[in-house]
């Protein structure tokens, strides 16, 4: 288990009521993902996609599912990365919104 922070920013800070969270994060296998997101958690270490399940269950279901309607990215200390990225202790992960323009 270890344990992250997580940075919420702009329509995805609204959507949440706040900046930042603290979370415990663990491994676990993801069904119907395919092995390469898998990879870091058969080892045993938890992802980017056990982090966002801590955050559905922080949420409850009904925010869970505005989230997933947005469009966001997300980062690691500051780099962008994808689901399957392992985390260790003290990680800040981000959510960003997907930023559009002309």
């Amino acid at each position: 288990m270890v344990k992250i922070k997580l940075h919420f920013f702009a329509s995805i800070r609204e959507l949440v009521g706040t900046a930042e969270l603290s979370v415990e994060v663990s491994a676990e296998i993801t069904p119907g993902v395919d092995a390469e997101e898998n990879n870091a958690e058969e080892k045993g270490e938890p992802t980017v996609i056990d982090a966002l399940r801590v955050l559905r269950n922080t949420l409850g279901e009904s925010c869970w599912q505005e989230l997933e309607k947005s469009s966001y990215k997300v980062a690691i200390n500051q780099a962008f990365v994808e689901l399957g990225h392992s985390l260790i202790d003290g990680d800040e992960v981000a959510l960003l919104p997907q930023v559009t323009g002309g």
